[in-house]
């Protein structure tokens, strides 16, 4: 009885984390996308862009630590990498350069997700 019990208790924690896991994926992907969004928006304006940027970087390096231990390093690197070449391509003033990130950015804001979702086909 007591096995059943801590059996129970342990299959709801592991649950528990992988709905938390989940939603704190989801939300910081979903956020992410909205600044790279709010970017790409002001592309033309290069200071604005460039402000955009700096507030994503700023807001990336805050999110990146708890993101880092839920997610594939590769995919995590990636994405640090390629706001670093938006911030340069927005600096030299490369418009199509930083629309090249953008949508790279994008890319990976909805693949991340995607790649830790719950679903059948990863179990099996």
């Amino acid at each position: 009885m007591k096995f059943l019990i801590i059996a129970v208790v342990l299959l709801g924690i592991i649950i528990g984390a992988g709905i938390w896991e989940q939603s704190v994926v989801a939300g910081t992907f979903k956020e992410f996308n909205s600044k790279v969004e709010k970017i790409e928006a002001n592309i033309d304006d290069n200071e604005k862009a460039l402000e955009h940027t700096e507030d994503l970087v700023k807001w990336w390096h805050k999110e990146r630590e708890l993101i880092e231990a839920l997610c594939p390093y590769d995919d995590i690197k990636e994405i640090t990498l390629r706001v670093a070449e938006l911030k340069g391509s927005l600096i030299v003033k490369d418009k199509d350069m930083a629309l090249i990130q953008v949508s790279i950015l994008k890319a990976i804001c909805e693949n991340v997700p995607h790649l830790l979702d719950f679903q059948l086909g990863h179990i099996l």
